[in-house]
C-alpha cells in the first residue's frame, strides 16, 4: 500500500474514532453571557491564513521581528437610556477603571491604550443593543436605523483609533462584540479586498461594543468574565487587533491560526479545569487561561505577534488619513 493511501486511511480511522469519543451534549456554563462579535468573513480567513505562514516561516528560520510598541488612541462613548447609572450612565472615573485594566491585559505585548475621551449620550433608541432571537444576530432594521446613525455621530478618529461604545443593555445574552480588521484597500499586499462589506459600513462600523455592566465595579450581572470585571472589553478588542476565538472551528482546523493556543471543542470552559481537554486528539491542553477563550488571564506569544502584525498590515497604513474621503458611502 503506497504511504498516502495508508495515512489517508490510519487520518480517517482516527477522525472516527475522535468523533465517537469526543463529549456528548452541550458545553459547559451554556447559559453564561456570549460574545456577539460576528465570524470572520471568507477575505479575513484568507488574510490571516497568509500572515499566520508569514509567522511560522520567520519562526522557522529564526527570524525574531522586533517590534515596535503600539499606542492606540481610545475613544469611550457611554450611550445611555438615562442619567441613571442603572440605566448605563456610568462616570468618568469608571471609565477610566476600564481603561487601566485594559492597559494591564495588554502592556505585557507591547501594546498601550491612550484616552483621548470621552462621550456621554442619552438616547434611548441607541443603548439597548437588539437582536432577533430567532437567528440570535442583529436585524438589519437595527444596523440602518440604530446602530449606524449612532456610530456616524459618535465615532472619532480614524482607522487606528479604538471607539468603546459603552451602552446600557444587550439582548441574548450578549456581553459585547467587535468586528475584526478588514483589508479595505489591499495594504496587506493581497489581491483579495474584503468586499463582504462597502467602505462605507467597514470605518463606520469599526470600533467595540460593550454592555456597562461589565466595567469594572458595574454591576452584578452574571459576567462572561465572572472572576474578573472589566476583561470582557479587553477579550473584544482582541477582536480588534484581529484575533479569533481558540473555539473558532472546535476540534477541526485550522481554529485560530495561531500555533501556541491548543484546540478547544466548547467557548464556556472555567478557568479551575487546569487539565481540561475537550479536543483529545489535537495537541495540547484546553487554553482555560487564555483572554480569547473567555478567561480572563493572559494572551499568548502567537497571540501577540498576530496582533502586532494586524496592526502594521492593516491599521496602522491607514493612520492619519482621512476617513470623510477615504471611506465614502458606497452605492
Amino acid at each position: 500500500m503506497h504511504f498516502a493511501s495508508l495515512f489517508a486511511l490510519l487520518m480517517g480511522a482516527a477522525s472516527a474514532v475522535e468523533s465517537f469519543l469526543l463529549p456528548e451534549g452541550p458545553p459547559p456554563n451554556v447559559n453564561r453571557p456570549i460574545c456577539g462579535s460576528p465570524d470572520p468573513s471568507a477575505s479575513t480567513l484568507n488574510l490571516t491564513r497568509y500572515l499566520a505562514e508569514q509567522e511560522r516561516q520567520r519562526r522557522i528560520a529564526g527570524h525574531l521581528v522586533q517590534r515596535t510598541p503600539i499606542i492606540i488612541d481610545t475613544w469611550f462613548h457611554v450611550v445611555a437610556g438615562g442619567r441613571n447609572k442603572t440605566q448605563g450612565f456610568v462616570s468618568n472615573q469608571t471609565v477610566m477603571n476600564q481603561l487601566d485594566r485594559l492597559n494591564e491585559d495588554f502592556a505585557p505585548h507591547g501594546i498601550s491604550f491612550k484616552h483621548s475621551g470621552t462621550t456621554h449620550t442619552v438616547e434611548p433608541k441607541w443603548s439597548v443593543w437588539k437582536v432577533d432571537r430567532e437567528t440570535a444576530t442583529m436585524p438589519k432594521s437595527f444596523f440602518n436605523l440604530q446602530e449606524m446613525p449612532m456610530r456616524r455621530h459618535l465615532r472619532k478618529g480614524t482607522y487606528t483609533t479604538l471607539n468603546v461604545f459603552i451602552l446600557e443593555d444587550f439582548e441574548y445574552k450578549v456581553e459585547g462584540l467587535c468586528y475584526p480588521p478588514r483589508d479595505v484597500v489591499g495594504v496587506s499586499g493581497m489581491s483579495s479586498i474584503d468586499v463582504s462589506m462597502t467602505t462605507y459600513e467597514i470605518f463606520w462600523m469599526d470600533g467595540c461594543l460593550i454592555d456597562h455592566r461589565t466595567l469594572p465595579g458595574s454591576g452584578s450581572r452574571s459576567s462572561l468574565f465572572s472572576q474578573r470585571t472589566g476583561a470582557t472589553l479587553s477579550h473584544e478588542v482582541g477582536h480588534w487587533l484581529g484575533l479569533f476565538h481558540p473555539f473558532q472551528s472546535g476540534c477541526d482546523e485550522p481554529n485560530d491560526f495561531i500555533d501556541d493556543t491548543a484546540a478547544q471543542r466548547w467557548p464556556f470552559i472555567d478557568c479551575d479545569e487546569e487539565q481540561s481537554d475537550s479536543c483529545p486528539f489535537q495537541e495540547g491542553n484546553d487554553p482555560v487561561h487564555n483572554l480569547m477563550g473567555y478567561a480572563p488571564d493572559e494572551f499568548t506569544v502567537g497571540q501577540q505577534e498576530r496582533m502586532h502584525n494586524i496592526w502594521e498590515s492593516l491599521r496602522q497604513p491607514l493612520h492619519g488619513l482621512d476617513p470623510s474621503k477615504m471611506f465614502e458611502d458606497d452605492d
